[in-house]
């Protein structure tokens, strides 16, 4: 049994206890603290088993009270009210899993060191990712690969909160803020920085750390030489957990020094910008990169706003140079692409050729280095066949197309991803937390987040307006719409077709979307694949 402890008010304290004995008080060393002027340093015991819950005052000054009854030990039970001092809380039923802390925050100094793993910890590093590190070895990847590899496999461990591998002022690895984290130079002039989870001393990771040498010793061709290593960034933090994501990623990281044009595809809210941003961040471009989202400018207003108009074309007009040349030397971020009309199309893609641009009642055009990265949610094979789209402009903006997965379909990061928000959101208000319940996890992962990353980003940032300063985010403060979501597969069928959509997912992402490509790879024929695909709900992209 689990019981929340629930005050009055939005702002009020929200307490939940699992099984055991909890010390509620003021004090920073009290199991819950409750900032109230009333309540003592160490105001009451509350004890819980199975279904009984006991409350014990500790002698406090201002007592506590049952139903408005002073109490030195009495039980309580469902619907009473507890008052410690003048702080009412009504005692409500929770979900056991809602006591218990599935993804911490709270991440002290390692305090001391110790010669063993976590239990678990080291089995899950040597079983599950060493394997796939000395494969990825064997096929001959550079140094670089293999510390992002590593430190890919490191943030998998039971434990392990963030880590970032340097050397010198190289970064190789960095999933995210390791502020305050353990910090160990290792051979070779490598830095590891490893940010670990509440009750975990980062020491314990030591044996697995000293793998590092070895591995680095296999990053040899067979002639003995070392590779060149490719310039591989990690994506922006959190670092992805979901394969088809990381391998976006890391073509991306090839292609953001190359003249390549872009066109990234997917549902909004699948974050077609941070992607377009990581490319232009590491582009090495001098200029700015400018967004426009073409479907939030007015038709007869888009070709100004891109291409710029001059100075008394129309009475009160004044000149402005348009996104073109504001990014010149940069990157041109052209989101929702598919709603800009025709004609505006066929004035950007003379843009595109000639690398000039023409500004509205301009008399010469004026030259320009942009590079574009195009977004859209939509068909435009099919809008092409509907004379609504040009092809040779689809041409020139995709010379690598890609498509990122919804956030039902990269389920993995769901958790990493909300508790990243989380922290960032409570930061803002200058409080903490202990965490994400097991529960609240269970409600995100199986909720289908019909407005993927934008939805989860903006569901985090309004649970942090109601989490308590200490407390753990629990299920009763999601959206009803997010409990009430029907959660994970029950039948082996059910099952079967998730994994089955992973598998897709994972297969079409690494061979950019080709479904002929994945189809040769997974041994089926493309007709197969689109047919299953529509058979498990997931869009074919045939576009």
């Amino acid at each position: 049994m689990a019981i929340l402890l629930k005050g009055e008010g939005a702002n009020a304290p929200r307490v939940i206890l699992a099984d055991g004995e909890h010390t509620l008080g003021s004090a920073s060393d009290a199991a819950y603290r409750l900032s109230h002027r009333t309540v003592s340093r160490r105001h009451a015991r509350i004890e819980v088993h199975g279904d009984r819950a006991v409350v014990i005052d500790l002698g406090s000054s201002n007592g506590c009270f049952v139903d408005g009854k002073r109490v030195v030990e009495a039980p309580i039970t469902l619907g009473q009210e507890l008052r410690l001092g003048d702080l009412r809380l009504t005692v409500c039923a929770a979900k056991s899993a809602d006591a218990e802390i599935a993804l911490g925050l709270d991440l002290p100094k390692p305090t001391a060191p110790a010669s063993t793993l976590p239990p678990g910890a080291g089995d899950r590093f040597t079983i599950h990712e060493l394997p796939i590190l000395l494969e990825r070895l064997a096929d001959g990847i550079s140094e670089a690969e293999l510390m992002r590899a590593f430190g890919a496999a490191l943030c998998s461990v039971r434990g392990v909160g963030a880590v970032r591998i340097s050397r010198a002022q190289r970064v190789y690895f960095d999933s995210g803020d390791t502020a305050g984290s353990w910090t160990t130079d290792l051979a070779g002039g490598i830095t590891v920085s490893l940010l670990t989870l509440a009750g975990t001393v980062a020491q314990q990771f030591e044996p697995l750390l000293a793998l590092l040498a070895p591995l680095r010793q296999l990053c040899v061709h067979h002639d003995g030489s070392q590779p060149a290593e490719r310039e591989l960034r990690p994506g922006p933090p959190p670092a992805s957990l979901d394969p088809a994501v990381d391998e976006i990623y890391q073509r991306a990281s090839r292609a953001a020094a190359s003249k390549l044009s872009i066109l990234i595809r997917g549902e909004s809210g699948t974050g077609k910008e941070v992607l377009a941003r990581f490319v232009h961040e590491n582009s090495g471009r001098s200029g700015a990169l400018v967004a426009l989202n073409c479907a939030a400018i007015p038709a007869g207003l888009l070709e100004a706003e891109l291409l710029g108009i001059e100075k008394g074309v129309a009475t009160g007009v004044e000149a402005r140079p348009g996104c073109f040349r504001r990014a010149d030397g940069g990157t041109l971020f052209l989101d929702e692409i598919g709603d800009m009309p025709l004609d505006v199309q066929a004035k950007i893609l003379r843009a595109l050729q000639e690398k000039e641009v023409h500004p509205v009642g301009g008399k010469a055009p004026i030259a320009v280095d942009v590079r574009v990265i195009a977004a859209t949610n939509r068909n435009l094979n099919e809008m092409i066949s509907n004379d609504q789209f040009r092809a040779d402009l689809r041409h020139r903006i995709a010379d690598w197309e890609v498509v990122l997965p919804p956030l039902r379909e990269r389920p993995a990061d769901i958790g990493n991803l909300a508790l990243h928000f989380l922290a960032r959101e409570l930061a803002n208000h200058k409080r903490h937390a202990r965490g994400i319940t097991a529960e609240a996890l269970r409600c995100l992962i199986g909720y289908q987040w019909p407005g993927n990353i934008r939805e989860l980003e903006r569901e985090m940032a309004r649970c942090a307006v109601f989490l308590d300063d200490g407390a753990a985010l629990s299920s009763d403060l999601l959206k009803v719409e997010i409990t009430q979501a029907e959660t994970a597969a029950t039948t082996l069928e059910e099952q079967l077709a998730r994994q089955e959509r992973k598998v897709i997912a994972a297969t079409l992402a690494l061979h950019d979307h080709n479904a002929s490509r994945a189809a040769t790879a997974l041994g089926i024929a493309r007709s197969t694949l689109y047919r299953r695909m529509q058979a498990l709900g997931m869009s074919t992209g045939n576009d």
